[in-house]
């Protein structure tokens, strides 16, 4: 099977199809201790090579799904993410209920 990835765009959609090929998630899907993998390859002109972590809050809106890296995602001039606000298509749920397993409380992080 040929596959057009001539945009990041495509490719983005090319990988949706592949993790969600029965129609893409809402924010409803993910809620707040779910394991996620990221699985678009841009978002908001970040970079991303399916990393993963958990969620810790869900607003329900554009960007509205925080998510805590397992790991920190370091930037070439020795800056950090730790987290990061996605679009449900750009989440696969890896399992449920994760929360007990993250250490942080939901006021240590805002």
């Amino acid at each position: 099977m040929e596959v057009d990835v001539s945009t990041i765009a495509d490719l983005k959609k090319n990988i949706q199809k592949k993790y969600y090929p029965d129609g893409l998630p809402d924010f409803n899907f993910f809620k707040v201790g779910d394991r996620v993998k990221v699985i678009s390859p841009c978002v908001d002109f970040h970079f991303w090579d399916y990393d993963t972590g958990i969620v810790i809050n869900n607003k329900g809106r554009y960007l509205g799904i925080t998510v805590k890296f397992d790991k920190d995602i370091r930037y070439q001039d020795g800056g950090k993410i730790e987290s990061f606000s996605f679009n449900p298509e750009d989440l696969f749920k890896i399992n449920q209920n994760s929360y007990e397993k993250f250490s942080y409380k939901k006021n240590e992080l805002f």
